[in-house]
């Protein structure tokens, strides 16, 4: 009898986790999706850079470092031993809503974007989400990412609303 992911489709037969992080998708390129170690660093800090924000594979160990010692999961793609993206999940408590998640980044490598990698990631971010109490998945995506958007519509994720962000450095040298 085939193994069913919780919508009731057959979970593929990939080199993924299958009871962590499901993929409902057979004919996806083989990905091993697990959780990131400090060795992937550097494939990390190249994936970063991509996205839009620039960092050095120091940067990315610390930051992994202190990842993963809160409510988050930094899961990546590796196809063979190369490392061609990742997902960056948290859990979201809030007073005013039960526990959620929420996506903080995602990123697939170019030669691999459309292979299902970014499907594939997804999944098993729901997954972690879902394993962690998380009855609600938030993403949140700059405007200019068109494209990013029609890829979360097509996973069923629904726009609720436009908001700004505001940010504000917390260095005094810049407060003096």
């Amino acid at each position: 009898m085939p193994q069913l992911d919780h919508r009731g489709q057959r979970i593929s037969h990939n080199d993924v986790d299958q009871e962590k992080y499901p993929v409902t998708n057979k004919h996806l390129p083989r990905a091993h999706i697990r959780e990131a170690i400090a060795a992937d660093a550097p494939a990390l800090a190249e994936l970063v850079t991509l996205w839009g924000y620039p960092a050095d594979r120091a940067a990315i160990a610390n930051r992994l470092r202190r990842v993963r010692a809160d409510s988050n999961t930094v899961l990546v793609a590796a196809i063979e031993s190369e490392v061609v993206g990742w997902v960056h999940v948290c859990v979201y408590p809030t007073l005013a809503t039960d526990s959620a998640a929420e996506l903080l980044g995602l990123v697939v490598n170019e030669k691999w974007q459309g292979h299902g990698i970014g499907l594939q990631l997804m999944h098993a971010a729901e997954a972690w989400a879902r394993q962690h109490g998380c009855r609600t998945m938030y993403v949140r995506s700059r405007i200019s990412r068109r494209e990013a958007h029609a890829f979360y519509r097509h996973l069923g994720y629904r726009q609720i609303k436009t908001s700004l962000t505001f940010e504000r450095s917390l260095d005094d040298r810049q407060h003096s």
